[in-house]
């Protein structure tokens, strides 16, 4: 195995090192032989912890299971690349992991295509749409982590088979997906409730508006409406309202919400490593899968349904989209 001779320096640079260093080591059995050729992978992650590096370590072990695909992967940060403008060797693919890393690829675009990975296709299409991604034609792709409205919606009516009206509150992100939203829902039996912000100070009154003619808040990805200054606000609202929850994160579940449909770090991983295979194998080579999850789980905080009055049954249909994400 030849590995590159870098400097171990202290601070970020240490980090990066050890960080590809044991990637490396994760992909590059000894068995192989010298003769083959290694892919190269560089990982751009928002962030080196919680579901960002989650992602990535699994990425590396799917990659390097049974396939007989031999890859080199290091690990870099949005500040790195500013570090390293100019001086970064050439790779076969690069991946965003996360909105983060995928406005600083933008700022400093690779001349390799990109995997984009853990980025609401909404925001994804906007940031596209305004030019702020580096995505060329045939080098740049996508596994959203935001799950297709009509699983979403499929779910609900599985799960809560008598509520019919569904409020949702729109931001600047997601307020392209209202007429989608209708029209799935009302494929369901479901009614639309809706109101939009377009500042944080409208979100109070706005959540307030909705649920007083809502029997469930259906939640879409929206930095505006959704982040971690304003969970635990609708949370405390659904409930002052005695209105469940319909959440798309394991966050939010963990937070109060009632019901939610999300892919795992785990499960994307699986969905990019399949991906990128396809890729390298690829001749020529073209990046244009732009996916939603494959993989996802389905969870009800049945504590939270008690609270509320609301008993959730395991129906046969319920039981059946739980299967058809590979959930367990």
């Amino acid at each position: 195995m030849k590995l590159r001779k870098q400097q171990v320096g202290t601070g970020r640079s240490a980090a990066r090192w050890l960080s590809g260093m044991l990637l490396c080591a994760l992909l590059l059995p000894a068995a192989w032989s010298q003769a083959e050729s290694v892919s190269r992978i560089r990982f751009v992650s928002s962030q080196k912890s919680g579901p960002y590096m989650e992602f990535v370590e699994q990425l590396v072990r799917d990659l390097g299971t049974g396939n007989g695909l031999r890859v080199s992967a290091e690990v870099l940060t949005p500040d790195d690349l500013g570090d390293r403008a100019g001086d970064a060797q050439a790779v076969d693919l690069v991946v965003a992991v996360g909105t983060r890393a995928a406005l600083a690829l933008g700022r400093h675009p690779p001349q390799e295509p990109v995997l984009h990975a853990l980025i609401p296709a909404p925001t994804f299409e906007r940031l596209l749409h305004d030019g702020r991604l580096a995505c060329v034609p045939r080098r740049c792709g996508a596994v959203y982590v935001n799950q297709p409205l009509e699983r979403m919606i499929r779910v609900a009516r599985a799960a809560l088979p008598d509520i019919r009206r569904l409020g949702v509150v729109l931001g600047p992100t997601s307020r392209g997906q209202l007429h989608a939203l209708v029209k799935v829902a009302g494929r369901h039996g479901f009614v639309i409730e809706s109101a939009r912000v377009e500042a944080p100070g409208e979100l109070q009154a706005a959540l307030d508006r909705v649920l007083a003619k809502s029997e469930a808040l259906f939640a879409l990805p929206d930095p505006l409406v959704y982040n971690s200054r304003t969970a635990k606000s609708i949370l405390l609202t659904t409930y002052r309202h005695k209105v469940p929850m319909i959440a798309y994160s394991k966050s939010y579940l963990k937070a109060g919400a009632t019901l939610a449909v999300y892919s795992t770090p785990a499960q994307l991983a699986r969905q990019a490593a399949a991906m990128i295979r396809r890729y390298l194998h690829s001749r020529p080579r073209r990046l244009t899968e732009r996916a939603w999850p494959v993989y996802y789980s389905i969870r009800i905080n049945e504590y939270v349904a008690r609270s509320l009055g609301l008993d959730i049954v395991y129906t046969p249909q319920l039981v059946e989209l739980m299967k058809a994400g590979g959930d367990e």
